[in-house]
């Protein structure tokens, strides 16, 4: 009769920890498969733009302008009559975390050709977790900081239209 309390209390405790943890688990899974296919930056073609494409200031928050580099911006107006900016395409990938896709896309307007995007992968990290947390928790990648501390993603992305349009 004692051996089948503690199996009976062991088979609880591993149903219990299961639904607790259990998506977490899951979820790193599809986490690091999903890093290695599919984070990065990737740029299909490269397109060279004229000086009256740029300005030295963003303007106001009603014209802003695109970042360019710490010097320069490009000209919201004349960009978006060429070309198509999608910052944040979020795409929830899988319900365990849940694990999300964002991807940032430019295409050309006149061949709608997608010329660069990049993606990171977000992960929630499980119900547990973000309940802890207050749905603060959570991680993504490429991760890691550069050479001037700097999160790796956040570079990414501020870098990501100046890796595909170059200031002739």
């Amino acid at each position: 009769m004692k051996n089948k309390k503690t199996w009976i209390t062991i088979i609880v405790l591993v149903l219990l920890l299961g639904g607790c943890f259990g998506d977490r688990v899951i979820s790193e899974i599809v986490f690091y498969y999903q890093c290695d296919k599919n984070s990065g930056l990737y740029v299909y073609e490269e397109v060279n733009l004229s000086d009256e494409y740029f300005t030295k200031e963003s303007k106001s928050e009603k014209e802003f302008n695109y970042f360019y580099n710490e010097y320069f911006f490009i000209t919201k107006n004349m960009f978006d009559y060429e070309y198509l900016y999608i910052p944040n395409k979020i795409t929830t990938i899988s319900s365990f975390g849940p694990i999300k896709l964002i991807e940032s896309l430019v295409y050309r307007r006149t061949d709608n050709k997608l010329l660069g995007k990049l993606t990171t992968v977000s992960n929630g990290l499980g119900w547990v977790v973000r309940s802890w947390s207050f749905g603060y928790a959570g991680k993504g990648c490429p991760a890691g900081f550069s050479e001037k501390g700097e999160r790796v993603r956040n570079k990414m992305r501020r870098e990501f239209i100046e890796n595909i349009f170059i200031k002739k």
